[in-house]
């Protein structure tokens, strides 16, 4: 099985960005790959035994999406484990991203510089245990020509600072500062063994 190479990551290790400032919003917008969180060795739940504890590499994705009012969002997947395997959640995102298969048995390969890709983001909603509504990232899909100009700046803020750098072929003119837009006001499956979350893109 093909094994990702992984940039060095700046920015902390948590396992997820901090979004509680933003508003859930579901819906398909124009959004960019912001930024990419990788956590080596942690314990996620063994769905085939339950109750028991499996080591494993996992990311999670940050995508920048540009609401119906024209105000720059953040959302994120579920958390995905780091497989090559062309079943897993990881591969089926970035094949959506890429338009067609990574390449996985090149061993240069690196998902981080897929950071920068323009997609349409399909947001949905679900209630966290405390009963708080948060959107997640359900799916992503390519985007056209005359909407490529509607998605946030690739320089858009990271909550706590970004976790993977941006990648070169990304251009001067791109990296320009940006602030983010405040967030919108709100509008009124089963689990698989790769990932330990529902719906994790």
């Amino acid at each position: 099985m093909a094994k990702f190479k992984i940039k060095e990551k700046t920015g902390g290790s948590n396992r997820s960005w901090n979004l509680s400032d933003q508003t859930a919003e579901a819906g398909t917008f124009p959004g960019i790959l912001l930024d990419i969180l990788d956590n080596d060795e942690v314990l996620v739940k063994d769905f085939n035994n339950p109750g028991e504890m499996l080591e494993r590499d996992v990311t999670r994705f940050l995508f920048a999406f540009t609401n119906d009012e024209g105000e720059t969002c953040l959302s994120m997947t579920g958390e995905m484990t780091q497989s090559a395997d062309e079943r897993s959640n990881l591969v089926k995102l970035l094949t959506a991203i890429r338009g067609k298969l990574p390449p996985l048995g090149d061993p240069d390969y690196d998902y981080c510089d897929e950071i920068g890709k323009k997609v349409m983001v399909t947001i949905n909603t679900r209630k966290s245990k405390l009963g708080k509504e948060y959107g997640y990232v359900q799916s992503v899909a390519k985007i056209s020509k005359k909407l490529e100009d509607d998605v946030p700046s690739i320089t858009t803020a990271v909550p706590g600072d970004r976790r993977s750098p941006i990648p070169d072929w990304i251009s001067e003119e791109d990296e320009e500062p940006v602030k983010m837009d405040k967030p919108a006001k709100k509008k009124a499956t089963k689990k698989k063994q790769d990932d330990d979350e529902e719906d994790p893109f």
